[in-house]
């Protein structure tokens, strides 16, 4: 069996777009922000935000601005919010990548109402009010000058008032149902048009925190977080499957051991096969004898330190396993099923890094109806469609 990439991982549209939609009516009459960074959680920045405003997203959010510009340079129109901190240097940048921007300084505001004033423009402001993170985010008593001194501007508009809460997927709901209080206090005096604070986790846990606007990563990607219990519960389904080629096979005689060290030694005479992907491409190095992927159906342990560019898995007890067989690491293979989750335990980490850790050689594959629509590879900027027509028709065609 030949496939056209020895690793990729497979994006199901049709289940973002689902996440979407059972995320859409928790948050009611609420706007909702599709969180896009990291090249969208590793998928490929550009075809989740397509598809996600396809899917009824009135805007998205990166970090930083080279990420919004990113997105500008391939024709993406929809607005985008820069949820990072911009340096006062980058004030022209940014309005001219016509984004939304969040403040919780004074210092960028008078540079960028100069850039903004000359081009003509108004740039929308959502000041972020700190709520536990100590991250980025201004306290009350300098957020609520900072909004009055956005309102003084007339080339800037303030768009929204916002915080992100720390431990909205803990156990404990106090601590958020507290600091929610503490953000409604501010509100009432800032009286911005726009209020958000829900992330994933505060979405699902506590939806009456929905407000104005919902901004949403993890969930759309098919990932509960924390004390949201497990996605299919939440009815979310998962949207990303990670394959790769078994590209050749060994004969390893009971006594011998492979790879780097010989951390492994068989205890019988072994098939072991070769998995075209390894720490490289996000497979870690902490998956030393304790992964395991999906071969014909069965589960197959990797076996042995991970290397850059491969890993072995211990072939022994699958049935008439060969080399161009897939190795399922996320995803369903006959009755088995490997999840985002497990391999996130095993690796010592959780969803959201193995995700975002995924190599940029990895061929990201965009599915529909069970079909590839259109793929996106080392080369490309932009997802190529499979049929020849343009990306973004490809990406989401229903």
């Amino acid at each position: 069996m030949t496939h056209p990439h020895q690793a990729w991982v497979e994006i199901d549209l049709d289940a973002l777009d689902h996440n979407i939609s059972v995320l859409k009516e928790l948050a009611g009459e609420a706007a909702f922000a599709a969180v896009v960074k990291s090249n969208g959680y590793g998928l490929g920045a550009l075809a989740v935000a397509d598809a996600a405003v396809a899917a009824g997203a009135a805007q998205v959010c990166v970090f930083n601005l080279d990420e919004a510009a990113a997105l500008r340079q391939l024709g993406f129109a929809t607005p985008i919010q820069v949820l990072g901190s911009i340096p006062p240097s980058e004030a022209e940048r940014a309005v001219e990548l016509d984004v939304a921007v969040t403040v919780s300084r004074r210092e960028l505001l008078d540079p960028l109402a100069k850039a903004a004033a000359a081009r003509a423009a108004r740039v929308p402001v959502h000041v972020k009010v700190e709520a536990g993170m100590y991250r980025l985010g201004a306290p009350a008593h300098v957020a609520i000058p900072l909004a009055d001194a956005v309102r003084a501007e007339p080339s800037l508009r303030l768009a929204g008032l916002c915080a992100h809460f720390p431990s909205a997927d803990g156990d404990d709901a106090t601590d958020t149902e507290e600091r929610f209080a503490r953000f409604l206090r501010i509100a009432e005096q800032v009286r911005a048009p726009l209020r958000h604070v829900a992330n994933t986790a505060a979405l699902l846990r506590f939806p009456q925190m929905a407000l104005e606007m919902v901004r949403v990563g993890a969930g759309m990607y098919g990932i509960a977080p924390g004390a949201s219990g497990p996605p299919e519960a939440r009815g979310l389904r998962p949207v990303m499957s990670w394959k790769a080629a078994v590209i050749q096979l060994h004969d390893v005689p009971a006594g011998d051991s492979v790879s780097y060290g010989g951390s492994w030694t068989a205890s019988r005479d072994s098939r072991i096969g070769v998995v075209a992907c390894g720490y490289g491409d996000g497979f870690r190095r902490s998956l030393e004898n304790r992964g395991e992927v999906l071969v014909n159906g069965s589960r197959a342990p990797a076996v042995g330190a991970i290397c850059m560019d491969t890993f072995l898995v211990d072939l022994s007890d699958v049935a008439d396993a060969r080399a161009g067989d897939v190795a399922v690491i996320v995803g369903e293979a006959g009755a088995e099923r490997l999840t985002l989750e497990r391999l996130a335990e095993l690796s010592g980490t959780i969803a959201y890094e193995v995700c975002t850790s995924l190599g940029a050689r990895l061929a990201r594959v965009y599915v529909r109806a069970g079909r590839p629509v259109a793929v996106q590879t080392l080369l490309d900027g932009a997802p190529v469609p499979t049929t020849g027509r343009s990306a973004a028709a490809a990406v989401l065609s229903r």
